[in-house]
């Protein structure tokens, strides 16, 4: 009975999709939150919602995906609109896809090789990580398992539903992401078995795909393709077969450790025996997908199903390793590795049956090769799991989802307390785009919210008597300002374990900004010479400056080291007085006795943060950090030309402020 139990492939199945479980339901609720993750949930959420049909998901090469992702994330979003609760529901399908993959494998090469690959595939640290967020990219895997173990059973069975189905599939598949069209001429492989599978069930399966994929296709490829440029040869990188480098990755250990950057510092992927065992698996990897070319010669007359199961994976490996580095190669796309999650099952696949095939000895040897990677791979799960708490400013991983809620959460319910405008700091990529995150989670049921890069300065809303300032980053100026300078009050405070990256919410007034800076910079008197009222607040103090017919500088000053931080720094207070065309670039000129000795450009208005109309009611305040080898002599003046980020077009004239050293 026991030895028994102990030899019963069920339960060594059932242990695997444990292990699988826990790796992807581990601590959900510090999954992270990015930039794809807020895009599939709220196009999911206009589906459900609204009622609005998306043609597909945004792509970076312009061409759209195909809308799989948020059809299968308005199952869970029907019911919940927890993140946490969508999040766990691809996370589970993914645990699903370890079993359906052993069914795949256990019917092609046997019990023995689908328990190594479905362990295999279930320790995999890239479909692990990236399981755990809501990116489309995590349902890439089970897509590809969901069409191989279809397509199996069509050519199994040869029944006409197990065809259709896998039509089904395989349109589900290529209609998830753009590297899965891979799988649609992969398909092609079962058409050299095409006599002794019968036309009318390859039509069947051909009849349901065309069916599905249709109205992507009429609607949101071709005319995604006519206008994106693809086929355009950019001149790409030499000849390097960057794509077979990265896609071998994807057998390795080191997903964890390239994902989220603190891991290595309990266990280092990168060093010895890890390295050793990575080459182990790249070989294994490579030697498994020869072996799947030499079973569909072996297998051709003796099992048709089995041959053409085997051409169809290895056409999985081979095609999208081909496509992408001709890709690359023109220019279009770098290969990045999530571009090859598609290819895992098929490897796995090669690698088992490989392993359980060949002779006794070397057969055994194979299996525990297999088993050394699978351990070595959990193994390096361990200190991906216990620091998923933790936040670090490098890797692939955002803040997570544990604290990004509790900020929602805190600026969600002081900013109806207060009824104040909210403004968010930190919109730089080098901050996570920590700032956008909160912004679009809290818009939807408070709009008065808007992003301002706190890099450079603050803004402040003159239609609102009360501001709330969230922080994203103490090393910039608009966090240093209201804590040291304007005396905002903080009211909440959030330090991420790990890096200690901290995040602020302060609150103050736009009288407490205005008397900062009427206190500590010079007024300007503008000259109202294109047909500009002077501002109300404009007095005769320094000398006359021209204002622009779109911005106007109302107070300038320079301070000297120490003032407001470290270094010069470049004071400024203006305002819009129409609404900018579109996103401002300032070049600031700043000119010492009639030389010239130092000159930079900033971003004067972010046009994707802000909405139609806010120029009315909004101030900059900019306090700009200059090089250290700035120095400050005589006479200093400064001069601004504005221009159009994308246009190029002058917005209005040049402007020419006088500046004054402030400070010890």
């Amino acid at each position: 009975m026991v030895n028994r139990l102990l030899t019963d492939h069920r339960l060594g199945l059932l242990a695997i999709t444990l292990v699988a479980a826990f790796l992807r339901l581990w601590s959900l609720e510090t999954s992270q939150y990015q930039y794809d993750d807020e895009m599939i949930a709220v196009i999911t959420t206009r589906l459900v919602r609204d009622g609005v049909w998306p043609p597909g998901v945004p792509s970076s090469p312009y061409v759209m995906n195909g809308p799989t992702a948020p059809y299968v994330m308005a199952i869970p979003r029907l019911f919940t609109d927890s993140y946490l609760g969508m999040v766990t529901f691809v996370s589970a399908i993914n645990v699903a896809s370890v079993p359906l993959f052993y069914l795949f494998v256990r019917s092609v090469s046997g019990v023995r090789a689908g328990l190594l690959a479905a362990l295999l595939l279930a320790v995999n640290p890239w479909l692990v990580a990236d399981s755990r967020r809501l990116w489309l990219n995590s349902l890439v895997g089970p897509t590809a398992v969901l069409f191989l173990w279809a397509a199996n059973w069509a050519l199994r069975s040869g029944r006409l539903r197990a065809w259709a189905f896998a039509g089904v599939s395989l349109a589900i598949s290529a209609l998830l992401h753009l590297g899965d069209l891979a799988n649609v001429l992969a398909a092609l492989g079962v058409v050299p078995f095409i006599r002794r599978v019968g036309w009318s069930r390859l039509v069947a399966g051909m009849a349901t795909f065309a069916l599905l994929m249709s109205p992507w296709v009429v609607n949101s490829f071709l005319p995604d393709l006519r206008t994106s440029g693809v086929a355009e040869n950019r001149g790409g990188l030499p000849y390097d077969w960057s794509s077979l480098d990265r896609a071998a990755l994807l057998v390795t250990g080191v997903g964890y450790q390239a994902l989220v950057g603190q891991g290595a510092r309990i266990v280092n992927a990168e060093a010895p025996p890890f390295r050793a065992i990575d080459v182990l698996a790249r070989a294994l990897a490579a030697a498994g997908w020869c072996w799947l070319l030499w079973r569909v010669w072996v297998e051709r007359n003796r099992n048709v199903a089995r041959s053409a199961t085997f051409l169809v994976s290895a056409l999985m490996v081979a095609i999208p390793i081909l496509a992408l580095q001709i890709i690359l190669n023109r220019g279009i796309v770098v290969p990045n590795w999530w571009y090859f999650f598609n290819i895992v099952p098929p490897l796995l696949l090669g690698i088992g049956d490989l392993v359980t095939r060949l002779p006794s000895r070397i057969g055994q040897a194979g299996r525990a090769a297999c088993l050394l990677i699978a351990g070595a791979q959990l193994l390096l799960a361990a200190p991906f799991l216990l620091t998923q708490h933790e936040f670090w400013p490098r890797g692939f991983y955002g803040v997570p989802w544990k604290y990004l809620d509790e900020m929602v959460t805190e600026v969600r319910l002081r900013a109806r307390a207060d009824d104040a405008f909210v403004i968010v700091g930190g919109v730089e990529d080098q901050d996570w785009r920590q700032g956008e995150r909160i912004t679009s989670l809290v818009r939807p049921d408070y709009p008065r919210i808007r992003n301002f890069d706190g890099l450079d300065g603050l803004m402040l809303r003159r239609d609102a008597s009360k501001l709330l300032y969230v922080t994203t980053n103490d090393e910039h100026v608009m966090t240093r300002l209201l804590a040291d300078q304007i005396g905002a009050r903080q009211v909440f405070e959030q330090r991420l374990p790990g890096s200690g990256w901290t995040r602020r919410i302060f609150q103050a007034t736009p009288a407490m900004v205005e008397q900062w800076a009427g206190e500590r910079l010079d007024t300007l008197t503008l000259q109202p010479s294109e047909g500009l009222p002077a501002p109300p607040d404009a007095v005769s103090s320094v000398q006359q400056a021209r204002g622009s017919p779109t911005i106007t500088y109302t107070r300038a000053q320079i301070f000297r080291p120490g003032v407001v931080g470290e270094g010069y720094q470049l004071a400024l207070q203006w305002q819009f007085d129409a609404e900018p065309p579109e996103a401002v670039m300032s070049e600031y000129v700043f000119v010492s006795n009639g030389t010239e000795v130092h000159r930079e450009q900033h971003i004067a208005y972010p046009a994707g943060y802000w909405q139609r109309g806010d120029w009315l009611d909004t101030q900059i305040l900019n306090v700009f950090t200059l090089p250290e080898s700035f120095q400050a002599r005589g006479n200093m003046s400064v001069q601004i030309r504005n221009f159009g980020v994308i246009s190029g077009r002058p917005v209005g004239e040049i402007v020419t402020l006088p500046l004054r050293l402030r400070g010890p």
